[in-house]
């Protein structure tokens, strides 16, 4: 999700220029394609983090003191798995966001793995063990659910 049309409006603009650079070096379009996508993770990921660290005091105060830790210690409490699992729904409006939390977890990582990170459903299949077609009944029941 970008925050303004000026943030997003500066990014590809960052993302056209290192595209002319590559391509001046000799990469491929798949190679730059991959380059992008990785660079737009990474942009999303340290964006995410500024937007959800709370600086420290300088007065030196407690960490539990803080006012966003009292009220929701809960809430921002976040293990690596869910967040690498979920990172990807803050693109989303908060309408879809929720319906997609609402989800399995299996459900949520099969949209992530088919959608965000471009696996094929035979490539979902060989690595969870199962036929494409059982991959492709879990597909349509995750997607009924997000109506």
């Amino acid at each position: 999700m970008w925050m303004n049309a000026a943030e997003k409006n500066e990014f590809q603009r960052r993302q056209q220029r290192q595209a002319e650079q590559y391509r001046r070096a000799g990469m491929s379009r798949e190679q730059i394609r991959a380059m992008a996508e990785y660079d737009r993770a990474e942009f999303l990921s340290e964006r995410r983090y500024r937007s959800h660290t709370q600086p420290l005091s300088p007065s030196g105060e407690a960490e539990a003191d803080r006012a966003l830790m009292l009220a929701y210690p809960a809430a921002l409490t976040v293990t690596l798995e869910e967040q690498t699992a979920l990172g990807w729904t803050e693109e989303l409006g908060e309408e879809l966001a929720a319906k997609v939390r609402a989800l399995t977890p299996g459900q949520r990582e099969l949209i992530g793995q088919l959608i965000y990170e471009g696996w094929t459903q035979e490539a979902v299949a060989r690595m969870r063990g199962v036929d494409r077609r059982s991959v492709g009944r879990m597909w349509r029941r995750a997607v009924e659910r997000l109506r």
